[in-house]
């Protein structure tokens, strides 16, 4: 990409250690990163904050990211539950009996 020409050789790898970190953090989002690395909350990183957001100016924000978190899907049953009468002597020694008022 032309804006790696704006950089120096170091800034870019430090840009693409950046990149690896967020991969192997599971592509935590840009501004969550560069707290934690701001804050020392990542220790021992030769990475900083600044590296991260080089690296969205570079090539952008990971695709990974972009596309969002995995949610599960609801499922939607076809099948009807066959609904049948319990027998009021075992109701009454139900301890979640409703009582008819």
């Amino acid at each position: 990409m032309q804006t790696k020409n704006f950089f120096s050789i170091k800034e870019i790898e430090l840009a693409e250690r950046a990149r690896l970190l967020q991969q192997r953090l599971h592509y935590i989002d840009d501004k969550q990163l560069i707290h934690a690395l701001d804050s020392n909350t990542i220790t021992d990183s030769t990475v900083t904050g600044a590296d991260v957001e080089r690296v969205a100016a570079i090539v952008g924000k990971a695709h990974q990211i972009s596309q969002g978190k995995m949610v599960r899907k609801k499922v939607h049953s076809t099948q009807r539950i066959r609904r049948f009468v319990i027998p009021s002597a075992l109701l009454k020694h139900h301890p979640h009996r409703r009582t008819r008022h």
